[in-house]
């Protein structure tokens, strides 16, 4: 089963981009709307982070990523998960490839019992450090 969205929140962002790009875009269900990373007035590199509490804990076997739509700019190619229960300590559950792409990619790791997911972009698509 899904965690439903309205119970999640963001904890933390490495970095966004202000007016385009707040960290809650990644959570709202809007294939509209996403999660950037700063371009404007600094470009930090990789990784990106991105830390989301699910309000409770839960039995959790993957999480869903999805590309950012009619542009390939940001898009996570290299990825890591981590997973923890008090928001301090994080296990890495996966790391691996997406491939490119705008569509929904379900990204699966063996069950763990978690209130917090850690995204972790290692590498963006196109080459760029967003």
């Amino acid at each position: 089963s899904r965690v439903p969205s309205k119970l999640m929140k963001i904890v933390s962002a490495s970095s966004f981009e202000p007016g385009e790009g707040e960290p809650e875009h990644a959570i709202d269900g809007d294939l509209e709307t996403f999660w950037h990373t700063a371009y404007s007035a600094s470009t930090p590199k990789h990784p990106h982070q991105l830390t989301i509490d699910l309000s409770q804990s839960w039995p959790l076997t993957g999480v869903e990523l999805t590309g950012r739509r009619s542009n390939v700019n940001g898009r996570i190619r290299r990825y890591a998960i981590y997973t923890s229960d008090d928001g301090k300590a994080f296990n890495k559950v996966t790391e691996g490839e997406l491939e490119p792409g705008e569509g929904l990619r379900k990204v699966s790791f063996p069950e763990v019992k978690a209130r917090f997911v850690r995204v972790e972009a290692l590498s963006e698509t196109a080459g760029g450090p967003w």
